[in-house]
């Protein structure tokens, strides 16, 4: 019995389960008759009840099947106890008036004699009688021979061939054109890996709207990593995505605000470097959101043929950014306002939130050095010059805000009185700590690197590891560690 199905739970896949295992689920009432399941090669989740009736379909064909051959058998066996045909009627006996045999004969031989002369008969133009005469003259031996092979280019075969490679080319051309049309125009987006399933088949529809007016939609990575922006808008361009968080309504104490900038191609944005100006992360809820081009997007040839879009746009909107349904959402905004009563609820999700933003931009500050060594490590000092102005124009007021916004949580809480109070306030001094940390390093390690301009690349490779590398994923682990510990309260 083969176990090949899957159990659709939210995002999670439960299984795999053999169909059998799926009817005892179904009969103890753990799945019901909506319940989605899947399996390799399907393009999308079935309801259980699609593949009960399925089941129930192919075991009545199997008995329609065995009823019929039945049927033939018996049949069969009432053929075989019928007597033989009898044998066709004798044809006419011949009388006198027919042609005798050898008569037959020798009309059979005249026409094959004639059909012979007519197949070597040799057409000849004749202009003269002599050689000087017929100079130039075109003598036609066979007609259908010189049709086929002829003179030169203009030969039957010639055009014959001339005509099936320009066909082919016509459809080559069309079936190129209707495919780049599909994907690029008219058809559906690759899915991005971290995009879930349920997500990427709600916005097909908004892909394949062929209205002239331009729609979108958003998505949002589980890890709350990256926000998609999907369009029925074909062109090519700079995409600016400002968001702010409607007060009450995001799953988070505080406010947030955020900018990103994206790519608009083949219909689908991505955004995944957020400078926020209030908060730290992305988190659930319902957001105003503005999208613009700061520049006139791009036409792709492909849809210069088709009815012109606006180049630019501003759309805004208050839209729902959460891989939750609004039903789901809801319900979770309502569990989380009334968590929030409570004090050392609240201060744990502080905390849990704190950690995760420092682990993440921890994580791309040391992505970040490992990058630019990488690109050229002949210009050692022109990577280590790119990279401290990275680091002060995007990371450095960020530690200085996360530290001065730490001690001013830990001096707002150590004067109140709630649960685990001892506990709570010293994450605040270890987040402040760690903080410090990234900066010491990242600081220490560009002072030192430029000290390994003259040495080969070998031993600066492992200077990164040692200075970089190593320190950095001690933090991120430290911060991994306690939001494991977090989650758990």
């Amino acid at each position: 019995m083969q176990m090949n199905w899957y159990v659709i739970n939210g995002e999670d896949h439960l299984g795999p389960f053999s169909e059998d295992v799926l009817r005892q689920l179904y009969e103890a009432h753990d799945i019901e008759d909506s319940t989605l399941i899947w399996q390799e090669g399907m393009e999308a989740p079935i309801e259980f009840q699609v593949l009960f009736d399925q089941a129930n379909d192919q075991a009545n064909e199997s008995n329609e099947i065995e009823d019929n051959e039945e049927s033939l058998e018996s049949e069969e066996v009432a053929d075989e106890e019928l007597p033989p045909d009898l044998p066709p009627d004798l044809p006419p006996i011949p009388t006198s008036e027919f042609l005798d045999r050898d008569e037959i004969e020798e009309s059979l031989d005249s026409d094959l004699e004639q059909i012979i002369k007519d197949r070597d008969n040799v057409l000849q133009v004749d202009f003269g009688s002599s050689e000087e005469e017929n100079k130039g003259v075109i003598i036609i031996e066979d007609e259908e021979e010189y049709e086929e092979h002829g003179d030169g280019f203009f030969s039957l075969a010639f055009r014959r061939t001339l005509i099936k490679v320009a066909l082919f080319t016509v459809v080559l051309i069309i079936g190129s054109f209707g495919f780049i049309y599909y994907k690029n125009y008219s058809g559906s987006f690759d899915r991005p890996a971290k995009m879930a399933i349920t997500d990427y088949q709600k916005l097909q529809s908004i892909v394949q709207n062929t209205n002239r007016e331009n729609k979108f939609a958003f998505s949002i990575a589980q890890d709350k990593s990256k926000i998609w922006l999907v369009t029925n808008n074909p062109y090519v361009g700079r995409v600016v995505l400002k968001m702010k968080s409607l007060t009450g309504k995001v799953l988070s104490s505080k406010d947030i605000e955020l900018s990103s900038i994206g790519m608009l191609r083949g219909k689908l944005a991505e955004f995944s470097q957020f400078e926020f100006q209030k908060g730290q992360n992305v988190v659930d809820g319902y957001y105003e959101i503005e999208v613009l081009t700061p520049t006139t997007l791009e036409i792709p040839w492909i849809a210069k043929f088709f009815p012109e879009k606006k180049r630019r746009f501003r759309f805004i909107d208050q839209i729902l950014i959460s891989n939750m349904k609004a039903s789901e959402f809801d319900r979770e905004l309502n569990n989380f306002n009334t968590s929030r009563a409570r004090n050392d609820i609240v201060f744990w999700e502080e905390l849990n939130q704190k950690y995760s933003t420092l682990k993440a931009i921890t994580t791309q500050i040391r992505d970040s050095i490992k990058n630019i060594f990488q690109l050229n490590r002949n210009d050692w000092n022109e990577n280590i010059t790119s990279f401290e102005k990275t680091y002060l124009t995007k990371y450095g007021s960020y530690f200085t805000n996360f530290v001065v916004d730490n001690e001013q949580a830990y001096e707002k809480y150590k004067e109140q009185d709630f649960t685990n109070k001892t506990e709570v306030i010293s994450h605040y001094v270890r987040l402040s700590r760690l903080a410090r940390e990234v900066g010491t390093i990242s600081v220490n390690a560009m002072d030192t690197l430029k000290k390994f301009k003259d040495v080969n690349d070998n031993q600066k490779m492992k200077a990164l590891e040692r200075l970089v590398t190593t320190p950095f994923d001690r933090i991120i682990n430290d911060c991994e560690e306690k939001i494991n510990f977090i989650q758990t309260k």
